[in-house]
């Protein structure tokens, strides 16, 4: 892949205003991403399921920056998730317990240039852990 008229970094001491980005990685294009979602589903009494599950998602080295800044470079990381359910057989009712980034791995998702102040950052983080209960009843 050809990009030589890239956005410069804006770390580039070179005084241009592109560069010569060919043949290097895209930005949010890391090489290795992967997720692994098992689930245990299990019959209770009275007519109970329940359901457990693990998520572990993988995403790799990547830059959120198109033109490739070092300042927007994230490292490999790993998530990890968990959901409980436990629901009627005729699915009247259900309880879900859910949970995103249970270790708390803080990452960053978009890192960019400051459009007004020079050699600055804006940066956006991934969101931290989080943790859900809903109650779904059904009357018809």
């Amino acid at each position: 892949m050809k990009y030589r008229d890239a956005p410069a970094a804006g770390d580039d001491d070179s005084g241009s205003d592109t560069q010569d980005l060919s043949g290097r990685t895209l930005a949010n294009a890391p090489t290795v991403t992967g997720t692994l979602s098992p689930t245990l589903v299990l019959g209770l009494p009275w007519k109970i399921t329940a359901r457990f599950g693990i998520d572990v998602a993988y995403r790799g080295d990547q830059y959120s920056a198109v033109d490739l800044d070092s300042h927007s470079f994230q490292n490999a990381y790993t998530l990890l998730g968990a959901h409980l359910l436990l629901g009627s057989d005729d699915k009247r009712w259900s309880f879900v317990v859910n949970g995103n980034n249970l270790t708390d791995k803080r990452t960053l998702d978009l890192v960019f240039d400051n459009s007004v102040y020079a050699n600055t950052y804006t940066a956006q983080q991934s969101p931290l852990r989080s943790v859900s209960a809903t109650l779904r009843l059904g009357f018809f």
